[in-house]
């Protein structure tokens, strides 16, 4: 099957997000908090075997090589306490690819070559976050979204505790087919919470005795079940019903 390949317009915020303390190159390693968006300049383009870019059969999607700061929550708290982060806006954030291939739906899956993003903040600290696995979802046509799993991993000035959970995500969305794309990323840690994905297992079961309910009240209505050997004077006894 030949895969569609269409560019989406589209706008992106990424936001890092991390715990407590003040970056300091002499100062004990402390928690990290606080959060930042980027916005990648330029188009996003996605793969996939339908006529949905985005959606349950989205096979790849590429996202441009800048991603510009354009929001930050300098002197703003996270989680109820200081931003110690200071991104100033107008940096650019960096990825270590930017062609992300999607795994199965529902499935966590470990990443072949970890992603990671880095950024520098107003100490011109260096800060780099490793992500190793990741999970595809999708309500249907027009939307996908990715989670991934890691850790804030290093800091050039050895301000943050490491390694320290974070997680990252994007979510796809289009109104149509061939629309206007919106595509939104945030980084967080603590780890922001993962989609939800459904339980097979549970679902067949329930399916299964739902099914079989339907069926044993339906054969209680149309009498089955009964000795089909009865004399014709038994076979028209009423027959009792249950509901």
């Amino acid at each position: 099957m030949r895969l569609g390949l269409r560019s989406l317009g589209f706008s992106t915020a990424l936001a890092a997000l991390v715990v407590l303390g003040t970056p300091s190159a002499n100062a004990v390693p402390v928690g990290s908090n606080g959060s930042f968006g980027i916005v990648p300049l330029g188009t996003v383009t996605a793969t996939s075997s339908s006529g949905w870019e985005v959606g349950p059969n989205t096979t790849v999607v590429t996202i441009p090589s800048s991603e510009l700061v354009n929001t930050t929550t300098n002197a703003g708290t996270y989680l109820g306490n200081p931003d110690n982060i200071q991104v100033p806006l107008g940096n650019f954030a960096t990825l270590n690819y930017l062609t992300f291939n999607i795994p199965a739906l529902n499935t966590v899956s470990t990443l072949g070559t970890p992603l990671t993003v880095t950024i520098a903040n107003a100490a011109s600290d260096v800060m780099t976050f490793t992500f190793t696995s990741v999970i595809a979802t999708s309500s249907g046509d027009g939307a996908l979204n990715l989670y991934w799993a890691g850790d804030l991993t290093g800091d050039t000035l050895g301000a943050f505790i490491e390694p320290s959970a974070a997680s990252f995500s994007a979510a796809f969305t289009a109104s149509n087919a061939t629309a206007v794309g919106n595509v939104s990323f945030s980084l967080a840690t603590p780890p922001a919470a993962p989609p939800p994905i459904p339980e097979p297992a549970s679902i067949a079961l329930l399916g299964v005795g739902t099914l079989t309910l339907g069926i044993s009240r339906r054969r209680k209505r149309c009498g089955f079940g009964r000795d089909l050997r009865s004399s014709t004077t038994e076979a028209m006894t009423p027959v009792a019903m249950i509901d």
